[in-house]
């Protein structure tokens, strides 16, 4: 399934350059990325879970997951991306949807959800507080919401690798990260962290959130 909504959304300078990389995005993402934490993001969801990938690219993460029997759907703001991931989907077997979203103004998939991921585009978002909000809305009541975001400690290390191209998007568009930003906007959007992980070598922090009550 593959739904197309008006192209005009969200932030328009992040979107021009996930687009401009969306032709190189799965070669250099999957390599340095995707193989290296996958199995992380797995052993978090358990099997049977419904999941929306939120800022899901090229699909990668949807597909892996839909294939280890956890049914998922995809949304992203760029038209491009959401093109090449329902092609990936096609190809490799993945009963996935996807459609265009502009989350910071609502989820155009109705759900109900068990797992929400957000993967490397926590720091992008202009208003996290509303994310979380619309996010929630499409989530069970038991749901959980996994955000995988730079560790704001490990900002030089993640500069030197976008620098050397091993990091595709630039390091930071909002320095909104640290564990304080994210409970502010958890509080806001009625939800708790629930635990905290390390990821990717220590260069990324996991956060689980989870619905107040």
């Amino acid at each position: 399934m593959l739904l197309l909504l008006p192209k005009h959304m969200g932030n328009e300078g992040y979107k021009d350059i996930i687009e401009s990389q969306s032709t190189n995005y799965d070669k250099q993402r999957v390599k340095h990325y995707f193989k290296k934490t996958f199995s992380f993001f797995l052993s978090l969801i358990p099997e049977g879970s419904r999941v929306l990938d939120v800022g899901c690219g090229t699909g990668q993460y949807s597909i892996g997951l839909a294939k280890h029997g956890r049914p998922c759907d995809g949304v992203d703001y760029s038209r491009k991306m959401i093109e090449i991931a329902a092609k990936n989907a096609q190809s490799a077997h993945a009963a996935c949807g996807f459609a265009l979203c502009d989350v910071e103004k609502g989820v155009t998939l109705n759900g109900p959800y068990d797992y929400a991921l957000f993967v490397g585009n926590w720091e992008y978002f202009d208003n996290p507080c509303a994310v979380l909000r619309n996010v929630s809305s499409v989530l069970r009541p038991q749901g959980s919401i996994i955000i995988s975001t730079p560790n704001m400690l490990a900002y030089p290390i993640i500069r030197w690798l976008e620098l050397l191209h091993l990091k595709m998007a630039p390091a930071f568009w909002h320095f909104h990260s640290w564990r304080k930003s994210i409970k502010k906007a958890a509080d806001g959007a009625g939800l708790r962290v629930a635990a905290v992980y390390w990821g990717f070598y220590g260069l990324d922090r996991v956060y689980s959130l989870r619905k107040n009550g």
